[in-house]
């Protein structure tokens, strides 16, 4: 139950649902801009620096970052 709780709080707090007294958790009206943003802020600040010692340490250029890309969007 606390770590419920907990959760209801995060998203509560980052506007992803809201609670209206005595009724319940709703999901809020900008929940999907507000999740959008989370994820890429956690992106931007975890995966890309752990991608980007990756390619140092696999010495990757950018425009080898870019074929792997094109060939993904691709399939």
């Amino acid at each position: 139950p606390n770590t419920v709780m907990r959760t209801y709080s995060y998203l509560q707090d980052r506007g992803i649902i809201f609670n209206k007294r005595g009724i319940g958790y709703f999901v809020a009206e900008n929940a999907y801009e507000n999740t959008r943003s989370l994820k890429k802020e956690d992106f931007t600040n975890h995966s890309l620096p752990q991608l980007f010692k990756t390619m140092d340490l696999l010495n990757l250029s950018f425009n080898d970052l870019k074929i792997f890309y094109n060939k993904h969007k691709r399939n």
